[in-house]
């Protein structure tokens, strides 16, 4: 139902623009010529990245242009069904795992959390981020479950070294698909570090090194030198110029 809904979504959609869209297509384009500086940019996410390989595989015409990206769109959809997949697994067999007793309520079995959690991802699927709506928030909602559900693995006790590298990796990208996922990315270290995680306090400082230099750097770098100042993103500046 998920992927029949969010292609019939997707379908509906296809001759479809919004402005962020239109940016995207437009910086993906400039990055066909350009090469990977005009990924530095203070507002507009790295995200263009799939825009511009949808555009390269397929080479349409201004008429299809949004056909094509919403269709690349709906590939990452189908990405965040299958983050979503894992992460409400491993939701599951830590409800499953826990020893604490039902103090109030029913108990409610694992299909139907199983059925609720779908329910969840249909509705948010269709009005909160939908696969029609060609912006980061689908890679951002599918790295969130990614980054949550290892958090829940590591909470179980059943991560190894890999998980912690992986956990990092996953932060670091979310700071490339949407620059509010930086500061966001301390908060689900400082988890980690949280004593009911145990000896897993002692490893964060991988999953940080990984995510700092193997992910951040390159981009906040060459973004803080276009800039001429220090800055990991300006989209909060331009959506809140209070700030």
């Amino acid at each position: 139902m998920a992927l029949v809904l969010g292609l019939l979504h997707v379908w509906a959609h296809r001759h479809s623009v919004n402005p962020d869209s239109i940016s995207y297509i437009e910086i993906a384009q400039s990055a066909r010529e350009a090469g990977w500086k005009s990924y530095v940019n203070g507002y507009w996410s790295p995200f263009t990245l799939f825009v511009e390989h949808g555009l390269r595989i397929f080479e349409p015409g201004p008429l299809c242009e949004s056909t094509v990206v919403t269709f690349a769109n709906f590939a990452i959809y189908l990405a965040n069904l299958a983050c979503f997949e894992w992460f409400l697994r491993e939701l599951i067999l830590l409800r499953d795992a826990s020893n604490r007793p039902v103090e109030r309520g029913f108990p409610i079995s694992s299909r139907t959390l199983w059925i609720c959690g779908y329910v969840f991802f249909l509705w948010a699927g269709q009005f909160w981020v939908t696969p029609g709506w060609v912006t980061p928030d689908l890679c951002v909602a599918g790295l969130g479950y990614l980054a949550t559900a290892a958090l829940i693995r590591i909470h179980r006790g059943q991560a190894s070294w890999a998980t912690f590298v992986f956990f990092g990796a996953v932060l670091g990208l979310g700071y490339l698909a949407k620059a509010p996922m930086f500061p966001l990315a301390f908060v689900f270290l400082a988890v980690v570090s949280g004593r009911e995680f145990g000896q897993a306090s002692l490893d964060p400082c991988r999953s940080f090194g990984t995510r700092l230099f193997y992910n951040c750097r390159a981009f906040a770098i060459s973004l803080s030198r276009a800039k001429g100042r220090m800055t990991f993103g300006d989209s909060g500046r331009i959506t809140m110029p209070s700030l």
